[in-house]
């Protein structure tokens, strides 16, 4: 067995990245946002495929330029916000549980994920939450939630949070322990100069 694939979580999990948002606040698509000379996309990515084999990249309209494109998996419901992108997930997976992250949060971590993994109930989903509360883009879901995101969506009740809840999910609080001392797992990338503060940060503590 090669050193990866001792690495993966469950041959049962698929990895999503949620990258078909429009970006607004950030003025650019942000997948293609470089910190330290690489797309956020890219990191993302590397997380994914560190937690298992089977990697989908859910786009929207715009163009996201990546190195393997074949993972790329256009969204079925675009302009639905991330729940159209959990469906379009969930459907398309090979495996019954997707763990889906987003494409704007670089420091995110295996860990985080094979400890929600370790929190399943049967099919219920699991969600993280961090210290600034419900974390509803790093979560596990199975597809039996297919149905409820599909009713949700035709109804236009788009919130990830009321189907999460609709879906009797599992919060799972995220440990200092699974964190390992790190205090920026949790960074999300809504405007350009949060990439600023984050190099401006780095470079301090180098100092």
């Amino acid at each position: 067995m090669s050193n990866k694939s001792s690495q993966i979580i469950s041959n049962q999990l698929t990895s999503a990245i949620m990258a078909g948002g429009k970006s607004r606040r950030f003025g650019t698509p942000k997948t293609n946002a470089l910190l330290w000379n690489r797309k956020l996309v890219d990191y993302a990515i590397k997380i994914a495929k560190l937690m298992s084999d089977n990697v989908l990249v859910v786009t929207g309209e715009k163009k996201i330029c990546f190195d393997d494109e074949s993972i790329t998996v256009k969204d079925i419901f675009p302009g639905m916000g991330p729940l159209g992108g959990i469906y379009t997930a969930l459907l398309k997976s090979p495996t019954p549980y997707v763990a889906t992250l987003p494409c704007d949060m670089p420091f995110l971590t295996p860990e985080i994920f094979k400890f929600l993994f370790s929190c399943l109930d049967g099919t219920r989903p699991v969600v993280a939450v961090s210290q600034s509360g419900v974390e509803p883009m790093i979560a596990i879901w199975h597809k039996s939630a297919l149905d409820t995101i599909f009713k949700n969506i035709e109804r236009k009740k788009l919130s990830i949070y009321a189907t999460l809840e609709h879906l009797d999910v599992v919060k799972v609080v995220i440990k200092d322990k699974v964190l390992n001392d790190q205090n920026d797992v949790f960074t999300n990338i809504n405007y350009k100069q949060d990439l600023e503060n984050i190099l401006q940060l780095y470079y301090q503590k180098t100092e």
